[in-house]
Order: C-alpha cells, then structure tokens, then sequence
C-alpha cells in the first residue's frame, strides 16, 4: 500500500469483480436454475471472508484477493436472488416482497 495504485486496488478490488458475477450469473441461472448460484455465491462469499479473516499481517495481496472473491460472490448473489425470491412468491404478494427486499438492501447499504 505504499504507492497509490496499491491503495486504489486494495480499496476498489471488490467492484470488477462485483461486476463480472453479475454479468455471469444470468446465464448461470438460466442453465443450472436459480439455486446452484445461489449456493456458489454464498460460497464464494465465506471463502473471501475465511480468507481474509486468516491474511497473514503485512501481506496486503491476500486480502485483495479475498475482496475479489467476495466481489464476484456479491455480484453473483444480486442477480440470482430478486430473480429467486420473484419466483417463489405468490403472484399476489410478489410485488410487496419485491419492494421488501429492495428496502432491506437499501437499508444495509446505508447502515453498513
């Protein structure tokens, strides 16, 4: 983190990578249902947490590496579950659990 550039990865590594899961999961879900990506993004999300959590101090690529996999998790994760929680409601009350859900994420972005 000593120059510019490594300060600006380390601090923005998650986004392109936020950015490519959602451009992949589309398809995925199209291929394999809604639930496999789900899990894979779940998945990659407890991996770059696991990771990033056991970095070894001083060693700043690793945690790069565990935000780029967060990031592609995350991506991932917010295509599959509006199109996942669209499909397992009722045709009657999809359009409140819809706005709920916006509202929580909205919700966390702002308190986290």
């Amino acid at each position: 983190l000593r120059s510019s550039f490594g300060f600006g990865f380390f601090k923005e590594a998650a986004a392109p990578a936020a950015v490519l899961g959602a451009l992949i999961a589309a398809p995925l879900c199209d291929w394999y249902g809604r639930r496999p990506p789900l899990v894979a993004g779940s998945v990659c999300i407890s991996i770059g947490a696991l990771w990033s959590s056991l970095a070894v101090p001083g060693r700043v690529w690793d945690v790069c590496i565990a935000r780029i996999i967060i990031g592609a998790g995350s991506g991932l994760l917010s295509v599959a579950v509006p199109v996942y929680v669209s499909e397992i409601s009722r045709p009657d009350h999809r359009g409140k659990m819809m706005a709920l859900l916006t509202l929580f994420l909205a919700l966390g972005v702002i308190t986290v």
